[in-house]
């Protein structure tokens, strides 16, 4: 339905699409998965066959059909609406991306469910790089996770290469993640299970806005006012597996997203690696318990953590510096809560 010579941009097409009475998420999904042309999809000459090639049953009193007097003024809205949409979004600090765009992460070739497109906020660069670990674990975080979670990034912090952590902004592990690597200098990348529009969880807006402003970077394949849900976060799990070079987890149980995504990562041929203290085994079994059995399973080394925090950071490839570097300038204070509290000293022989 436009002039063959007139390209019409794809990010218009979508974002129009998304718009639509009745067209969610699965069903642009499918439609990607299915191998379909959005201009193709422009292309159609009447409602029937567009619905028919969106993979969408129609609704006769659906208000897209009311508000047209014919087709091409249908088809015309839907660019329009998803220009606008777009400069919104882009105002806002917003990127729209698509798996066609040049900057459009590297994900495995051999995903179960592939990654589309993406909507970042903040540092799109932290998205190429090479040394990328994810980082997660437990809502119900305890010292113990908190002390694993430091000690590596630590240790990372002291490193030659450039490193990007990567987590999922939960309660408990992902916050601390982000947390300790804002307070370090070492970008992070917040993966979120919901649209950019919803602040789930309810205490993460101001660690959102922090970690932008740190250089960071939040990123959601959910459209901007979606609403987080138990498949989401599992849907979320494989995009932090897929960024990833490494996936460490840090303190968790063997029924948790965390499994989920250490699975995603050993289907993706990705490195795992396993972290426990001396007591984990006397004391926190659950967590230790959890890595015996994925090591079984996917393999990976476990390093019992501080000691061998060196040979951890040679098994990622990564050079130590002879002296850490801390960026005092970065002001911003770790959280402590009845959940997790930060051990006085970072020498204590967990």
């Amino acid at each position: 339905m436009f002039e063959e010579d007139i390209p019409i941009s794809p990010h218009f097409i979508f974002l129009g699409l998304i718009q639509l009475d009745g067209v969610g998420f699965q069903t642009i999904y499918n439609f990607f998965n299915d191998e379909k042309s959005l201009s193709d999809l422009m292309r159609t000459e009447n409602f029937n066959d567009f619905f028919q090639l969106l993979g969408r049953k129609i609704n006769n009193e659906n208000e897209n059909f009311n508000n047209f007097n014919n087709f091409n003024n249908f088809i015309n809205n839907i660019i329009k609406n998803g220009e606008e949409y777009l400069k919104k979004l882009n105002n806002r600090g917003i990127e729209f991306l698509l798996y066609s765009d040049y900057n459009f992460p590297l994900f495995p070739s051999n995903m179960k469910m592939p990654i589309y497109w993406l909507f970042i906020e903040g540092k799109l660069d932290n998205l190429q790089v090479n040394n990328a670990l994810t980082l997660i674990g437990s809502r119900e975080s305890s010292k113990i996770g908190f002390f694993l979670a430091q000690t590596l990034l630590f240790g990372i912090s002291n490193t030659k290469e450039s490193v990007v952590t990567i987590s999922g902004l939960a309660a408990g592990i992902d916050q601390i993640v982000h947390e300790t690597s804002l307070f370090l200098g070492i970008p992070t990348i917040a993966v979120l299970g919901n649209g950019l529009d919803e602040n789930y969880p309810s205490n993460s807006k101001q660690l959102r806005q922090d970690i932008v402003k740190a250089g960071g970077t939040i990123i959601t394949e959910y459209f901007p006012n979606m609403k987080p849900s138990k498949e989401s976060f599992v849907h979320r799990n494989r995009i932090q597996a897929a960024l990833a070079s490494t996936v460490i987890p840090l303190q968790w149980k063997q029924k948790s997203g965390t499994a989920h995504t250490i699975r995603f990562a050993y289907e993706m041929k990705k490195q795992i690696c396993f972290v426990e203290t001396n007591i984990c085994r006397k004391f926190f079994t659950e967590h230790a318990l959890a890595n015996s059995s994925a090591q079984r399973n996917y393999g990976g080394d476990i390093f019992i953590l501080p000691n061998a925090i060196n040979e951890l950071i040679e098994s990622l490839e990564l050079n130590i510096n002879e002296e850490v570097v801390f960026h005092s300038k970065q002001k911003l204070a770790l959280k402590e809560d009845n959940v997790c509290k930060q051990p006085s000293q970072m020498g204590l022989d967990f």
